[in-house]
């Protein structure tokens, strides 16, 4: 932009100069040019003839000092004729010393005789220098006479052509309108130059105040080139920052697989080594209270309780250790829910009614209802005592929500961020498995598991894509 409005600033300078060599060869300007040489040569011949001695002037004299004045003068004058006129004699000297022609001119002109005569004349009888000027489609004329003595008179003439004068004029009108486009075209690109400039700034003073991990927030400037940059560096800023997102999110994936892993090495190995003891002193435990040889049954009862509550756990962690394979198959999600909340036995659960009766979905009933279970449990666990815990299904054209809301206290931002992890848990007695596991249900669906806390009711939300097969 800077180098184009310097090349018309460039262009402005040479038409200016262009313009000005045209603007002297104009016919008003050349008219002046050669009446001001007709009249100076006219005016220095009289200075030199009057600066000559009365000796030099006297009449025997006065012939060879005409020539010399002549010739000494009309040398410096290209073009311009003249001579001396007296009253009495007429015509007593000529000179053309920068004839064009071949030879010496020496002839007076017999076309202009007459009217060298009468202007000749007149500066005698005015006592001052006149003018005499005659145009015509080809030339104008400009004869010039001045006063030497009281009987004589000096006299200048030339020619000036005026064929082409039209042209010169219509080009410096045309060159004089192309001038001053250039000039209004330079004025407006240094002033568009400026506007952009600081439309420029504007741009760079807001990606210089960004923060380089969000997105930088460019206010458009008015500028429609200006604002497809800026609309291009949000894109890319927009689609690093979400590169960064999923860069960090296979980060951390990746991160709690390897952990996975390492856990799952461990957890089978304990798994089965305490399996058999406990199966061990369930079996033991049994046959005793089906035999009657004990006398304490309620602390046999309790011991009982306590080795399936391990057998739980066992079960619980070789099935996330383990690959989950999915059995899908089109599923009625009234029925199949309504089916899943009366097996469960709990009498404050309430599936609230579907928009859709009709609706199915594939999927896997069995884990996936293993997965509504934990949360049916971990919501009746969570809620404020004698409420209800609702089981609410939103379906889309591309997905479905099964969302677990219950009446409760927000969970602590250190712990929310990592409910789905195995082994966290707000309880007590609680071993952070079960989330886990819905978790890891969900995303064999290729879905997701999400905690969120609104206007005092806790959600726990499974959302599941679309599945054609």
């Amino acid at each position: 932009m800077l180098l184009v409005w310097m090349l018309m600033v460039v262009i402005c300078c040479s038409l200016s100069v262009l313009l000005y060599e045209l603007y002297g060869q104009t016919e008003g300007v050349k008219r002046a040019q050669f009446q001001q040489q007709v009249e100076s040569a006219c005016s220095r011949i009289a200075q030199r003839y009057q600066g000559a001695s009365e000796a030099a002037r006297s009449s025997g004299n006065a012939s060879g000092l005409r020539d010399v004045v002549l010739q000494l003068v009309l040398a410096d004058f290209n073009g311009i004729e003249g001579g001396i006129w007296s009253r009495q004699q007429g015509p007593v000297g000529y000179a053309y010393p920068t004839y064009q022609g071949s030879g010496i001119k020496s002839d007076l002109p017999a076309a202009e005789r007459g009217n060298i005569e009468v202007t000749a004349l007149r500066a005698l009888a005015e006592g001052r220098a006149t003018l005499y000027m005659r145009s015509s489609n080809r030339e104008v004329l400009f004869l010039a006479a001045c006063p030497l003595d009281a009987g004589t008179s000096a006299w200048t003439m030339t020619r000036m052509p005026t064929v082409g004068a039209s042209f010169y004029h219509s080009l410096l009108v045309g060159m004089t309108l192309l001038l001053v486009l250039v000039v209004i075209s330079a004025v407006g690109a240094g002033w568009a130059f400026r506007h952009w400039d600081r439309k420029l700034s504007q741009v760079e003073d807001a990606l210089a105040a960004a923060d380089t991990s969000t997105i930088p927030t460019i206010v458009p400037t008015g500028s429609k080139e200006l604002d497809r940059l800026g609309a291009a560096v949000t894109r890319y800023a927009t689609r690093l920052a979400e590169s960064r997102q999923a860069q960090a999110r296979l980060t951390t994936e990746l991160t709690r697989h390897e952990r996975l892993v390492t856990l799952g090495r461990m957890v089978a190995t304990v798994a089965h080594e305490i399996r058999n003891p406990i199966a061990t002193m369930r079996l033991a435990a049994e046959n005793a209270l089906a035999e009657g040889r004990v006398d304490d049954s309620d602390h046999l009862q309790l011991f009982l309780t306590q080795v399936q509550r391990l057998e739980g756990v066992v079960e619980s962690l070789l099935t996330m250790v383990q690959p989950i394979h999915l059995k899908t198959r089109a599923v009625a999600i009234g029925p199949w829910l309504q089916e899943l909340i009366d097996t469960m036995g709990y009498r404050d659960i309430e599936l609230r009614p579907l928009h859709d009766a009709n609706v199915s979905w594939r999927l896997d009933p069995d884990q996936l209802g293993r997965a509504v279970e934990n949360l049916l449990r971990n919501a009746i666990q969570h809620r404020t005592p004698d409420t209800t815990v609702y089981l609410e299904v939103n379906v889309s054209s591309g997905a479905m929500t099964i969302d677990v809301v219950n009446q409760g206290a927000d969970i602590p931002p250190a712990l929310s961020g990592q409910l789905f992890e195995p082994f966290v848990s707000g309880r007590v007695d609680g071993n952070g498995l079960g989330l886990a596991l819905v978790r890891e249900i969900a995303h064999a669906h290729h879905g997701v598991a999400r905690y969120s806390h609104r206007d005092g009711m806790t959600h726990f939300t499974l959302e599941l894509p679309w599945r054609a097969s």
